[in-house]
């Protein structure tokens, strides 16, 4: 779901309470679709537009991390 859709009451440069995310008065593309987004993500310091993104975000970071951990025969504890 899209951040405007699950918070249309949120104001320009205002943050969401609880949340990390705000909406600018500066639209940009969103890190991980390139759809246009007036939110940002403040964690990842970068447009973000919806749930379903700020998930793969969180995916690839997994994804990157657990590639990284085998590159160096890393085991976790």
């Amino acid at each position: 779901m899209r951040w405007e859709h699950k918070y249309p009451n949120a104001k320009v440069d205002e943050e969401v309470p609880g949340r990390d995310l705000y909406r600018s008065g500066i639209i940009g593309k969103c890190f991980m679709c390139n759809k246009y987004t007036s939110w940002v993500d403040i964690c990842f310091e970068g447009h973000l537009c919806s749930q379903e993104c700020e998930a793969a975000a969180f995916q690839d970071i997994e994804d990157r991390t657990k590639r990284q951990d085998a590159e160096i025969n890393l085991v976790p504890f």
